[in-house]
């Protein structure tokens, strides 16, 4: 009898058709999926080499900074005081209290130099010290950027200057033991231009050495 007849419906699987459409969904996901996980490791790179980039300029100025503002316009003691600042468009060369060197201790004055070197596509920067009474270090260089033009410059009496001291400036004053107000380092045509400013903290008028006292 027909009542006898097992009615409960039949499993079927998959189709062709369907396990088609469940391959090209899976796909077409991880495809997605895998995009979008290349596209975050490719924008957590770049904010990572830009940091590292950040933190490498930071560190390359404050060595510019620390240098230039701790130059002085003399010391005491024989072969100090006769060390004179001389400032060009691609170097400058002056007495510091310390050098970038110094690692702590007795501080002992050292005349420092920085120097810039280009070609077509990049600017250099370099540093040196000079030991009184001794050798001289050797050359480190400091940095490098894409740029077609770079210069110092100084700022005295008002007005940046190519070059300190200039011969006016040494007639006005009566000596040439003196330093600029500021010093700056520009870099130009790059894809990042670069303007450093430092102030000098010492005086910038000639140096006078203490009298003794008198007996």
């Amino acid at each position: 009898m027909s009542c006898l007849i097992d009615c409960k419906p039949r499993s079927r699987g998959f189709t062709l058709l369907e396990m088609l459409v469940v391959l090209m969904l899976t796909t077409l996901i991880a495809a997605v999926l895998m995009q979008s996980f290349l596209y975050m490791a490719g924008v957590f790179g770049s904010v990572e080499r830009r940091q590292k980039a950040l933190a490498q300029i930071a560190l390359q100025r404050g060595w510019f900074q620390d240098s230039a503002r701790s130059l002085v316009n003399g010391v005491d003691g024989e072969g100090f005081s006769v060390r004179t600042f001389r400032g060009e468009r691609q170097s400058f060369q002056g007495l510091t209290a310390t050098g970038l060197s110094y690692s702590g201790g007795v501080a002992r004055p050292v005349e420092v130099v920085w120097r810039i070197e280009q070609d077509e596509r990049n600017v250099r920067v370099y540093y040196r010290e000079l030991h009184i009474g001794g050798e001289a270090g050797p050359w480190f260089q400091v940095g490098e950027w894409q740029g077609t033009h770079g210069y110092f410059s100084y700022f005295s009496q008002g007005e940046w200057r190519e070059r300190f001291p200039e011969e006016q400036t040494l007639l006005s004053l009566g000596s040439n033991l003196q330093l600029p107000d500021a010093v700056k380092l520009v870099v130009e045509g790059g894809r990042f231009p670069l303007t450093w400013v430092v102030h000098i903290a010492s005086n910038s008028l000639p140096y006078q050495a203490p009298k003794p006292d008198e007996q």
